[in-house]
């Protein structure tokens, strides 16, 4: 069974987060650069998605009871981590700042989870058009190393040598 639930949030500072109710994490509104690569920032009961504008995104948030099962080539880019929500309720906002805009997740447990974030429709000429979209997937597991699954590159970007 997967619950689901669709949100809308905004991305100040171009992220939003998700967060343990009972963590208190202001992300910084300038990432390491390795963190803007990977496009996610985690810290303890928290995590940052990156996301391609300054405005509000549609977010889609699934609980699973299995690890989903995705088509890669449906996503731009693909990231794995596990976040601890040690009270099983889980603040999505928009922007670095805490408060802003929350809306309230409820885990069916508190403790490990593994979260994939999918973001979408990130290539875009003008960052007041764009359409990007993303999908949270929680699903119950032990902590492991988070797993960057499919890193975007823009269109316009060189491919690597």
């Amino acid at each position: 069974m997967v619950l689901r639930r669709e949100a809308t949030v905004l991305a100040d500072h171009y992220q939003f987060h998700l967060r343990d109710e009972g963590t208190v994490y202001v992300f910084p509104e300038k990432w390491p650069d390795e963190a803007l690569a990977d496009r996610y920032l985690l810290a303890t009961g928290c995590v940052a998605i990156a996301t391609a504008k300054n405005y509000f995104v549609p977010v889609t948030i699934e609980i699973s009871e299995h690890e989903p099962n995705i088509v890669q080539s449906d996503w731009d880019h693909i990231v794995e981590c596990s976040v601890e929500f040690a009270t099983g309720r889980v603040v999505l906002a928009g922007g670095p700042q805490t408060g802003r805009d929350a809306q309230m997740i409820t885990l069916n447990t508190a403790g490990w989870w593994r979260l994939l974030a999918l973001s979408g429709n990130l290539d875009r000429n003008d960052p007041d058009t764009t359409d990007d979209y993303y999908k949270i997937v929680f699903w119950r597991r032990p902590a492991a190393e988070p797993l960057l699954r499919k890193r975007y590159r823009a269109a316009a970007e060189p491919e690597s040598v």
